[in-house]
């Protein structure tokens, strides 16, 4: 997956399947990197706004991960029910 990366830098794909990686081996910081780097070409991807804000609560950085949620709940509409459940159990 990162020779994909290193290959066609924008496949924000690579970098999802890279960051849910991480997140699964709970490396929530590589998890946070690699969100980060869809955002460079997404910046309102919300799946990695999502990511990012729940490595952030694993982290038990609460305060960023609530600011992201709440960021998110503000610029889209009711549909991100994921959304409210993560900040509804932080």
């Amino acid at each position: 997956m990162l020779r994909a990366v290193s290959i066609k830098p924008s496949n924000i794909q690579s970098y999802d399947v890279l960051a849910k990686l991480y997140s699964n081996k709970r490396d929530n910081t590589k998890s946070i990197i690699y969100y980060e780097k869809i955002l460079e070409y997404k910046p309102r991807d919300t799946r990695a706004l999502n990511g990012i804000a729940k490595a952030y609560s694993f982290l038990r950085k609460f305060e960023q991960s609530v600011f992201i949620l709440r960021a998110i709940l503000k610029n889209k509409s009711s549909q991100y029910i994921h959304t409210r459940w993560l900040i509804a159990n932080l």
